[in-house]
C-alpha cells in the first residue's frame, strides 16, 4: 500500500507524457500535410491542384495557411495562380480578402476573372467588394466581371447599383453589358421593363444591347409566354445595327429552340465585333 501511491502517480505522469506527444506529433503531421497541400497547389496537374484545394477548404484554413497560400500568388504561371485564388476565395475567410484584391492588377486576364467571380463565395459579405470593383476597377474586364458576379450572387438590393451603371452612359460598353446580364439574373420587379427598354434604345451602344438581350434570356428563361418575345422578335428583323439584329436573334432563338439557333442566326459565319466582345468576355 505504501508503494501504491508513487506508482499510481508515476503511471498517470507517464499517461500525460504520451498523451502530449500524440497531440503534438498528430498537429506536426497536420501542418506537414497542409505544406504539402500548399505545394500541389503548384503542381503541373490540374486534377493534384484541384485535390489540394479541396483538402485545404474541408481543413478549415487559418491564418498560417492563407498566408503560405498567398505566396502562391506571385507563381509565374497563370493556372497556379487562379488555383490559389480559388483556394482563398473558398475558405470564406475575410483575412484572405486583401489578397484576393492583390490580384486585380495581374497582367492576366483569366486571373483578373478568376479574382473578381472569387467573390461569389462570399455571398453578401462579398457585395461591398464587388461594388467597388464595378464602380471603380483599374481595368473595364475587372468591373465586367464584378457586374457580372453581383447578379451571380442573386440579391436584389443590388439591383439600383447595376441599373445606375446600366443607364450611364460615362461607362464603358462593356461594363454596362455585364451589368444588363446580372439585372437578368435577378428577380427584381423592374429587371423586365428596364432590359426591354435597353434593348429597344437605339441610342445604347451594341455590345450593351446585347447584354440587355442576354438578361432577358436569363431572367425568363425558356417560356413561350416571354414577355420579352415581342420585342426580341421585332429587333432581331428591323434594329438598325447588325449587332443588335443578332443578339435579337440569338435571345428570341434561345427562348424557343436551345437547341436550334441556327434558324434564326446567320450561318455565314459573321459574328459582329460587338457580339463576339460580349461573348467573349462572359
Amino acid at each position: 500500500m505504501f508503494l501504491y501511491g508513487p506508482m499510481r502517480r508515476r503511471r498517470l505522469f507517464f499517461l500525460v507524457l504520451m498523451s502530449c506527444a500524440i497531440v503534438v506529433t498528430v498537429s506536426a503531421c497536420g501542418g506537414f500535410f497542409l505544406k504539402k497541400r500548399v505545394q500541389d497547389l503548384r503542381s503541373p496537374d490540374a486534377h493534384k491542384r484541384q485535390r489540394a484545394i479541396d483538402a485545404i477548404v474541408g481543413d478549415g484554413g487559418g491564418n498560417r495557411i492563407i498566408e503560405d497560400i498567398a505566396e502562391v500568388l506571385k507563381d509565374d504561371f497563370p493556372e497556379i495562380r487562379i488555383a490559389a485564388i480559388e483556394c482563398l476565395a473558398r475558405l470564406k475567410d475575410e483575412n484572405t480578402i486583401p489578397h484576393l484584391l492583390n490580384m486585380e492588377n495581374d497582367t492576366n486576364k483569366d486571373v483578373r476573372r478568376a479574382m473578381v467571380v472569387g467573390f461569389a463565395y462570399f455571398g453578401q459579405r462579398g457585395i461591398p467588394e464587388l461594388n467597388e470593383l464595378m464602380s471603380h476597377g483599374h481595368k473595364e474586364d475587372i468591373r465586367a466581371y464584378a457586374a457580372w458576379t453581383l447578379g451571380q450572387i442573386g440579391d436584389s438590393a443590388v439591383f439600383d447599383s447595376l441599373k445606375a451603371v446600366l443607364l450611364n452612359d460615362r461607362a464603358p460598353d462593356i461594363v454596362r453589358a455585364g451589368a444588363a446580364r446580372a439585372i437578368g439574373c435577378l428577380k427584381h420587379p423592374e429587371a423586365q421593363n428596364l432590359l426591354l427598354k435597353v434593348v429597344d434604345d437605339e441610342s445604347v451602344p451594341s455590345t450593351a444591347r446585347c447584354g440587355a438581350a442576354d438578361g432577358l434570356v436569363a431572367n425568363y428563361g425558356s417560356a413561350h409566354d416571354n414577355p420579352a418575345s415581342p420585342t426580341l422578335d421585332r429587333l432581331r428583323g428591323s434594329a438598325s445595327e447588325e449587332a443588335a439584329r443578332y443578339c435579337a436573334a440569338k435571345a428570341y432563338a434561345e427562348l424557343y429552340e436551345p437547341t436550334n439557333l441556327g434558324r434564326y442566326c446567320k450561318s455565314d459565319g459573321f459574328v459582329a465585333e460587338d457580339v463576339r466582345v460580349i461573348r467573349r468576355n462572359f
